[in-house]
């Protein structure tokens, strides 16, 4: 456990911590479209600097992927015994990622933080948290089934490639919590649409 503890320390945590200093831009362009899903939606999937990027960074975490699998049965040897180093790769690609990500807006309006960016600066933290979360809950299950002392010699044998596996898909969360990031946003703003109908309907009863 101590293992896949230490996975999410390197490979989740700094992915998440940069999405969410990327959800006030996002939250500023759905002010700039007037909190319209639809035209917020035809932006970010029209603009080509937002499309380049996510086809750019996709294309190099499934490089990366790939040479992870290529060395996958020395992964948790070198995660256990370097990791700081494979820390500082891993920050380093964040690093990247933050420098190159788009920063341009559909217009320049003026901006003043409402209440309702506040709500969705709010609900789009808890969004992008979501996938960190679920992934924590059913990868420690996995872990535990698959380490369950009870089980036989040749079960442990295949837990190695089990626990190898769920190192990879760990590897590939932070990175795609953090260029959806835009889709959380849009996301938090459905969940804040919803919320805004039914608490008046609760006020009234």
């Amino acid at each position: 456990m101590g293992l896949l503890i230490g996975a999410y320390v390197i490979f989740v945590v700094p992915w998440l911590l940069a999405g969410w200093f990327r959800i006030p831009r996002y939250v500023r362009c759905l002010h700039e479209t007037d909190y319209h899903a639809n035209a917020y939606l035809k932006w970010i999937t029209t603009h080509k600097v937002e499309n380049r990027y996510i086809h750019i960074f996709i294309t190099l975490v499934v490089i990366l992927m790939v040479v992870s699998c290529c060395g996958s049965i020395y992964l948790p040897r070198v995660i256990y015994n370097s990791p700081i180093s494979v820390l500082m790769v891993n920050v380093g690609f964040l690093l990247l990622s933050i420098i190159f990500a788009p920063r341009s807006l559909p217009q320049q309006k003026a901006y003043m933080l409402s209440s309702r960016g506040i709500r969705l600066l709010i609900i789009g933290f808890f969004v992008e948290l979501l996938p960190t979360l679920a992934s924590i809950g059913v990868i420690s299950l996995i872990y535990e089934l698959i380490t369950d002392p009870k089980n036989s010699a040749e079960s442990m044998v295949l837990a190695f490639g089990f626990v190898t596996l769920i190192l990879l898909v760990v590897m590939i969360i932070g990175p795609f919590t953090f260029i959806f990031t835009p889709y959380a946003v849009l996301l938090a703003l459905r969940i804040n649409q919803v919320v805004t109908l039914v608490i008046p309907k609760n006020r009234n009863v």
